[in-house]
């Protein structure tokens, strides 16, 4: 159990099928997105990476599990508990990912790029590092850092509120 990973409640298994049961939470990124919300901030970037990469520590050092689907649809939001969770893990641990550790950490910095500018992602996958003059060196920093500290280094870079 960890704070920012969606609990799984229950299992449910028929003769040629699972079904697992998770805690409900409001609203997912991907539905946020949908609507017309404003603009992504910094800090809003810097609560994101943090709590995901939290996630991620727990998942890669303590479940010894790639999670390997870092995307909106998978990032949910609490507004009671003020939280950022990470959904179906349990995914992960039945149908363990081909991808990597440093590659769960790479999909992290290209969500937030995504996140504040679409644009930059769709042009150019393989870009980290955010265009607009409206974010710090330090965000930029950070996002270059993502290529490569460890998941654990990240965690104690300084950027924005952490």
């Amino acid at each position: 159990k960890h704070k920012n990973v969606v609990q799984l409640l229950d299992i449910f298994t028929g003769p040629l099928s699972v079904h697992l049961v998770y805690e409900s939470l409001e609203v997912s990124l991907h539905q946020i997105q949908a609507t017309n919300t404003p603009d992504i901030t910094e800090i809003d970037l810097a609560i994101f990476a943090k709590e995901i990469l939290q996630a991620l520590e727990y998942m890669h050092c303590v479940l010894g599990i790639v999670y390997g689907q870092i995307n909106p649809r998978n990032i949910l939001l609490s507004f009671n508990s003020c939280e950022i969770k990470l959904a179906n893990i349990a995914i992960s641990v039945l149908q363990p990912q081909q991808k990597s550790f440093k590659a769960d950490i790479r999909s992290v910095g290209t969500l937030l790029v995504a996140l504040k500018e679409p644009g930059t992602i769709m042009c150019n996958p393989e870009s980290l590092e955010l265009k607009t003059d409206d974010v710090s060196d330090l965000c930029n920093h950070f996002l270059q850092q993502i290529e490569s500290l460890s998941l654990r280094g990240l965690l104690k870079v300084s950027f924005a509120l952490f």
